[in-house]
């Protein structure tokens, strides 16, 4: 005989005493009717044991809510079957998905779910938005003396899983990444726009960077502090897509000197340490720009161009000595990009303006 629901006889799990264990579906039944429905069940006890008063009590729940002869046949009222669970709140549906996403990439060293990228999506406004982390390494080399991909490989790794994740996700999206994640985002745009997802640039409304490597020259939210990501990446973001960039002046990451030989060097150093295995890269950037021997090695073996000296090496050990003072790159959260609003508060509230006015329309 097929499943009905629950009715007269059953009882909820029991131990190993025979004892019937609270919070059973049956249990859940029993109390709501009490707590809700107090005017018409106070016969019903709630034991997890579903007896005449819980069926009678359950049928004239029924009948006050219309479900005989919609929902719940006429020859099984008392039982107590999945519309009559939903109707009573015991149960409930999974809730549409939101019409939007937001696909976000976590910063060196942290978990998907932790990070100003994090905290932008958490705070969004669930009806228009369903958050979507990308699950990457966001390593810089070995941690704790174990192993662990490059920084170089592991941003490759996290575009590889955005580009599955938007492949498999329909709909307009927004891009939101922090220090690493902007990188990685910043990439998937870039195949957006001229490579394996060119089919959903028209798709994707929003990239969203914090403390971003590939800053674009003279793309920031509020002032500009200057220079552009300590990558070097370029690219071309269509109109199309509203870009919220953020940078605060001494994030060396995103604030970088274009067109001097301090960023040049910075740039130099920054880009071999990506390919290596490496610990700390703020502080090993700098034992390599103070003449780490064993470090530098590496750096002449990688490029034909070494790290110029005099004043160029100056500015950039004056820039760096910057960012370890300020700690520039963890205070999005707390710097006010324009009076009484956080870079992150800004990104929260302009998403959600910009949803409400697009799924309005």
């Amino acid at each position: 005989m097929a499943w009905r629901g629950y009715e007269l006889g059953m009882t909820d799990p029991k131990d190993g005493d025979g004892n019937i264990v609270p919070g059973g579906m049956i249990w859940q039944i029993q109390d709501k009717l009490k707590r809700k429905y107090a005017s018409y069940t106070g016969a019903v006890v709630v034991s997890g044991r579903y007896d005449g008063a819980t069926f009678a009590a359950v049928g004239e729940f029924q009948n006050r809510a219309g479900l005989i002869g919609h929902g719940v046949k006429p020859d099984e009222v008392g039982i107590a079957n999945y519309a009559t669970l939903l109707r009573m709140g015991v149960v409930t549906t999974t809730p549409p998905r939101a019409p939007l996403t937001i696909f976000t990439a976590a910063g060196t060293w942290s978990d998907m779910w932790t990070g100003l990228q994090a905290d932008v999506a958490r705070d969004l406004d669930r009806r228009y938005f369903f958050w979507q982390p990308i699950w990457y390494p966001a390593s810089f080399g070995p941690v704790g003396g174990g192993p662990a991909p490059s920084y170089e490989e592991s941003v490759t790794l996290g575009v590889e899983e955005g580009i599955r994740l938007i492949k498999a996700t329909p709909g307009q999206f927004a891009l939101c990444g922090y220090s690493q994640g902007a990188e990685v985002v910043a990439r998937i745009l870039i195949e957006l726009v001229s490579g394996r997802l060119k089919d959903r640039l028209k798709d994707c409304l929003w990239f969203v960077a914090f403390g971003n490597p590939a800053r674009q020259p003279g793309v920031c939210v509020g002032r500009d502090p200057g220079g552009s990501g300590i990558s070097g990446i370029r690219l071309l973001v269509p109109e199309s897509v509203t870009v919220l960039d953020y940078a605060i002046d001494g994030d060396m990451y995103c604030t970088t000197p274009d067109g001097t030989e301090g960023g040049t060097n910075m740039r130099a150093v920054y880009k071999a340490l990506t390919k290596m295995q490496i610990h700390d890269p703020g502080r090993d950037i700098i034992s390599a720009l103070t003449g780490d021997p064993s470090l530098m090695r590496q750096l002449i073996k990688l490029f034909s161009d070494p790290v110029k000296g005099g004043i160029g090496l100056v500015d950039a050990l004056f820039r760096l000595a910057k960012f370890a003072i300020t700690g520039a790159h963890g205070r999005y959260g707390q710097y006010e990009v324009f009076p009484g609003i956080t870079p992150v508060r800004h990104a929260i509230e302009t998403l959600n303006a910009d949803a409400a006015r697009l799924l309005a329309a």
